[in-house]
């Protein structure tokens, strides 16, 4: 039964903690990717 419980708070504080995280990570990915474009060209 702990692993049930524990599964509960799980999905509930992931998005809250993951998802700034998330968002900052797609920021730099597309920054880098805009950057090795405009240096190609």
């Amino acid at each position: 039964m702990t692993t049930i419980a524990c599964t509960g708070h799980v999905l509930l504080d992931l998005p809250i903690f993951f998802g700034p995280v998330a968002v900052i990570s797609a920021w730099i990915l597309m920054v880098n990717r805009r950057d090795r474009r405009r240096t190609q060209r």
